[in-house]
Parts: structure tokens; sequence; C-alpha cells
């Protein structure tokens, strides 16, 4: 997933993902993931209110901060 340059603002987008149950899970996180690798995106924050969840993602993406609340993640990621 490539995002195009006219949407760049020097340097990879800032991602936060609300929700990461099993659509997150099996589809979004591994493409944001791909899109990581190449650079274009940095997912970084998850949250759902749901500890088990929170904490298995926490270990498989281990330079996303995980949250339980909205609010709270979006004051301390600032996505854009």
């Amino acid at each position: 997933m490539r995002l195009p340059a006219e949407h760049r603002r020097g340097g990879p987008l800032r991602v936060a993902v609300v929700g990461i149950g099993s659509a997150a899970t099996r589809a979004h996180l591994p493409a944001l993931r791909a899109a990581e690798v190449e650079g274009s995106v940095s997912v970084v924050g998850v949250c759902d209110p749901d500890r088990d969840r929170r904490d298995a993602v926490a270990a498989r993406h281990p330079q996303s901060a995980a949250f339980a609340e909205n609010d709270e993640m979006l004051a301390a990621t600032t996505p854009h």
C-alpha cells in the first residue's frame, strides 16, 4: 500500500486504530504493518476496551502504544 505523494507530510502517516477485534487483527493491522515496512505509515496506537486484545496486539506490534480509551490514545499519540 503506497500513500500518494500529495498525502505525505514529510514523514510516514501516523495512524491510530480504534477497535482491534478479528477484522483488525486479520486484515487491517497486517496491511498497515506492510505499509510500515515500506515507510509510508506508522501505527502509533491501538485502542480496545478488552485488555487481552490490547496485550496480544501490543506483543505483536511493540512500536504501537495500547489504550483502553479513545480520548487517551488520541491525546497521547497525535495521529494525523
